[in-house]
């Protein structure tokens, strides 16, 4: 995988954390470290949007996986949703079922 520079191969930096608190921090950082332009907040919001949009995951599943209930994921990431794509994806269920 060539995207964000990862390499196949290519080991992760270990890292000695107590909560996802002090992840946050450490991913804060290195995103300034390495003057990357957006927060890593879009990356997670990007991923949540996607699991709905292009694997058409159920709501509950994506959450669980994001470590959150379907209510946050709802509220804090399907908002940012255009009303475009609500209504592709409701038109390709639709779709799907005649």
């Amino acid at each position: 995988m060539i995207r964000f520079g990862i390499k196949e191969g290519m080991e992760l930096p270990q890292i000695v954390v107590n909560n996802n608190k002090q992840v946050c921090v450490r991913v804060c950082h290195a995103f300034t470290r390495y003057a990357i332009p957006f927060p890593p907040d879009n990356l997670r919001q990007a991923y949540a949007v996607r699991c709905s949009i292009e694997y058409q995951m159920p709501v509950a599943i994506a959450a669980k996986m994001m470590g959150h209930s379907a209510a946050i994921h709802q509220s804090t990431y399907l908002r940012h949703m255009k009303d475009a794509i609500v209504n592709e994806i409701f038109n390709r269920q639709v779709a799907a079922y005649h």
